[in-house]
């Protein structure tokens, strides 16, 4: 009974946090409605109508299926294969799998927590966080579900490096180093002054490289950028993100840079980790709206990337290619 009131919690808790970022969210509608009316008293009728229009993203894959019941929210993005991306429906209570070449639902998979970040494993598998556990899945000829891993706190990012999982949590704010069995063997929460260095640290990777194995955090609460070790010590917060607000997913892009969404500031960003650069790659030019999650698919050297807005059904529920 008390794993079962414990879990009642954690998505009271995970509700009542939504509720608070859809109030932003209409608040800034309202704040939009404003501007657009005070803007159509200044210009023609053509010449809004030019400017809307030209606001709207043209989906490029329409990841939406008839058996959803709500409106999209992608909060995961993991390419799969050369042609095929995992996708983690929040909202759906979904895990699906499109190929991005022809643009096809290859396999819905219901699951039975509200899914939030992917993580590809060997021998054909995924593992997928949810508020209150790990759940593994099956990949090799459709997607099914495994065994899962009980775990603590609000369980956000992951991924996974020498036969451990990498994870963020919240309530705690803290990241930790868990095994196959769910046992904790490390994690950090506070640096040396007691001081705690995450806020909502929802997103997190790990790139390893001929250099080095490191993590990198993205931090939507302190706006930071974080990188740690292995054993879970910092090695160096990034400052160039301030250009960015909010950022969320994070993943490899290529070498030493990382692909980062800034929900907030409305761009996706290159990261040079080595030098500390920020590069827009997308923005402000191509009237992006609130990115949320983002992989990049070497081989056709694209980005692949999606967006949440409130009460916005077709630009939720589609993927977009650039």
């Amino acid at each position: 009974m008390k794993g079962i009131k414990d879990n009642d919690e954690t998505r009271l808790k995970r509700s009542k946090k939504r509720c608070k970022e859809i109030l932003v969210e209409i608040e800034a509608m309202k704040m939009k409605m404003k501007m657009t009316e005070r803007r159509s008293k200044k210009m023609p009728t053509g010449e809004l109508e030019v400017e809307v229009a030209a606001s709207r993203l043209k989906p490029d894959i329409i990841a939406k299926c008839d058996t959803d019941t709500n409106d999209c929210w992608f909060t995961s993005i993991k390419l799969f294969s050369k042609d095929k991306i995992l996708l983690a429906d929040n909202a759906n209570f979904a895990v699906k799998l499109i190929d991005i070449e022809t643009h096809i639902l290859v396999d819905n998979l219901r699951v039975p927590e509200q899914p939030w970040d992917i993580c590809l494993l060997p021998s054909h598998k995924a593992a997928v966080s949810f508020p209150t556990t790990i759940q593994l899945i099956g990949t090799e000829c459709e997607l099914s579900l495994l065994r899962s891993i009980k775990v603590k706190g609000e369980c956000y990012g992951i991924d996974f490096y020498n036969d451990t999982f990498i994870v963020s949590s919240e309530e705690p704010a803290r990241i930790e180093i868990i095994n196959m069995k769910g046992l904790v063997l490390s994690q950090i929460e506070t640096n040396a002054l007691g001081q705690h260095i995450f806020k909502n640290p929802h997103y997190l990777t790990v790139v390893s490289n001929v250099q080095e194995t490191a993590i990198f955090v993205s931090d939507s609460g302190t706006n930071n950028i974080t990188k740690l070790s292995l054993n879970l010590s910092v090695l160096k917060t990034f400052t160039t993100v301030r250009q960015l607000t909010e950022p969320r997913g994070i993943g490899l892009m290529k070498g030493n840079d990382l692909l980062v969404c800034g929900r907030g500031s409305n761009s996706i960003f290159q990261l040079d980790t080595l030098n500390d650069i920020l590069i827009e790659i997308v923005g402000h030019d191509e009237k992006l709206q609130r990115p949320f999650t983002a992989c990049y698919c070497p081989r056709r050297k694209k980005v692949i990337y999606s967006c949440y807005k409130l009460f916005e059904n077709e630009l939720n529920g589609c993927v977009k290619i650039l």
